[in-house]
């Protein structure tokens, strides 16, 4: 790979920016055939692939959805209620969004060993599965369509996948859509805070 990719590709990772308020527009079909597709080439433990995508494009299913969250936040502490219903309304306002789910590919085949082994596993499933999700953010941003990864959601993943009709561990969201907001660059932990060398 000579310079100038690698210097393009270095701003593209620098550019993208997490987008947390989208314009009325949806995405075409065939660009989030890519969006989705990129995840299938992302490494994963032991090639395990343990991930699972449920995709909502369905506006009146989501704003069903939007309002059973926004229900089921209530009973949340106050002091978490607020976090909480940000992400609520990033979904609400993306015209995707992609649910993230953990088959336990590889979890059910070392089950037998027990722990820490299983630990373990699980640890490389979430890993594999945020590769995944990197590598459809990137993709996205390719595109020019914006994303928002969220977790602090999960606090209610229950009635989540109660919504969806699922079963498996829902270990992340992500909203996409075109971006309605051009949000400035956060600063970064100098490269000497977080690496030490071993030479």
């Amino acid at each position: 790979m000579n310079k100038e990719v690698q210097q393009k590709l270095l701003m593209f990772m620098k550019n993208r920016r997490t987008i947390r308020k989208f314009k009325n527009i949806s995405i075409d079909s065939e660009v989030l055939e890519a969006i989705l597709g990129s995840a299938q080439w992302a490494p994963s433990a032991h090639n395990s692939q343990p991930w699972k995508f449920v995709v909502v494009t369905n506006m009146d299913f989501k704003k069903k959805l939007v309002n059973n969250l926004r229900s089921s936040c209530s009973k949340l502490p106050n002091s978490i209620q607020m976090l909480v219903h940000k992400s609520i309304d990033i979904v609400d306002s993306a015209p995707v969004v992609v649910f993230a789910y953990n088959t336990k590919r590889l979890s059910k085949k070392m089950i037998y060993l027990g722990e820490p082994y299983l630990s373990i596993s699980n640890y490389a499933e979430i890993e594999s599965i945020s590769a995944a999700i990197q590598n459809m953010l990137l993709m996205a941003y390719a595109y020019g369509v914006g994303s928002a990864w969220l977790n602090m959601i999960l606090l209610i993943k229950d009635q989540i996948n109660e919504s969806l009709g699922e079963t498996s561990d829902l270990v992340s969201l992500v909203g996409f859509g075109y971006p309605d907001e051009k949000p400035k660059a956060h600063s970064r932990v100098p490269i000497d805070k977080i690496i030490r060398h071993i030479k």
